[in-house]
């Protein structure tokens, strides 16, 4: 028998069909897709509590609120109204502003409000403070703004609101 000492035939040359060419589309959805568990993880797209204060001569007012949210999230707005003057304060009134409430539903407050999403805290003595808590449900995705103010005659202590609420 005689040795083979050929060599095999050199494969024919193709060009190559596999490109990885992506639209801007895909390229911006891929973006997205990668840094959404990022942005998560950090917790920028879950709840933030924010708080605001103002002050008047008689009047102190904080309020803790939901600034960011899911939709269909039931959460709390509490603000605590504080009497800084050496008087009783026979009535002090609580405004929250229609705009910001009307973006959610199941509104309810504690104490109980009376008309126009106002809540009447009568006697408060010299220093002493009480809390007014609205729950409520978020029912519209976006941004939404208002103002809650604590009125006692002239005296206004007042705040604005800003939540975010996602989808």
């Amino acid at each position: 028998m005689a040795e083979n000492n050929a060599r095999p035939p050199q494969p024919p040359s193709i060009a190559p069909r596999l490109r990885m060419r992506m639209r801007t589309a895909e390229v911006v959805g891929m973006s997205i897709v990668a840094i959404v568990p990022v942005l998560a993880s950090f917790g920028l797209l879950g709840p933030k509590i924010d708080r605001v204060s103002a002050q008047s001569q008689a009047l102190d007012l904080e309020v803790e609120y939901p600034a960011v949210l899911r939709q269909n999230d039931r959460r709390a707005l509490t603000a605590r109204v504080g009497n800084r003057s050496d008087q009783v304060l026979e009535h002090v009134d609580v405004a929250f502003g229609h705009r910001y409430l009307s973006a959610f539903t199941g509104v309810s407050f504690v104490p109980s409000a009376g008309n126009a999403y106002t809540v009447r805290l009568s006697s408060l003595r010299p220093g002493e403070s009480r809390l007014v808590v609205v729950e409520f449900e978020a029912e519209r995705y976006g941004r939404h703004r208002g103002r809650i103010a604590a009125l006692h005659g002239a005296q206004e202590a007042a705040v604005e609101l800003r939540t975010l609420t996602l989808p």
